[in-house]
């Protein structure tokens, strides 16, 4: 696996990042398979934050955005990829950007749209014998073409 490491620096398209935080995944699918990848928070020289992750689809970069509840609902055509589906363990390094240390994570494939995926993740808190759901977010990712270390 193609691991970063915090602090160090990388280009995408013409824009340079470094890496702030890397947030583990540890998810449980609804197959009751264990899947793991990385994600990492960038952030440029004028403090724009970006996030890419590793590992969670093949040996490909994916970089994410963050999209509107309306623009995600607009854009799902597709069943949910099960595999990519279900409950995670998050750890962190660094700064953990917006997670914490559960999320429920629903992912989808798309097909001809600006971008490659869809996820909606929803952190979770632990309140006494109950779980919590915190804010949700709608996250688009794309395949990164023009990625360097």
């Amino acid at each position: 696996m193609n691991k970063l490491k915090l602090n160090q620096k990388v280009t995408i398209g013409n824009n340079f990042y470094k890496v702030i935080g890397i947030d583990h995944y540890r998810l449980n699918n609804l197959f009751g398979e264990t899947k793991k990848w990385d994600s990492y928070t960038l952030i440029d020289e004028d403090n724009n934050k970006t996030w890419i992750s590793y590992g969670a689809v093949k040996d490909y970069y994916l970089q994410w955005t963050l999209i509107s509840e309306t623009e995600f609902k607009k854009g799902i055509m597709a069943p949910p990829q099960l595999e990519l589906t279900g409950i995670a363990d998050v750890t962190f390094e660094g700064n953990p950007g917006f997670s914490t240390p559960t999320a429920e994570l629903v992912w989808f494939n798309l097909k001809e749209q600006n971008y490659d995926y869809f996820v909606y993740e929803r952190f979770l808190e632990q309140a006494g014998n109950r779980i919590e759901p915190l804010e949700s977010y709608y996250d688009a990712g794309k395949i990164l073409k023009d990625f360097k270390i």
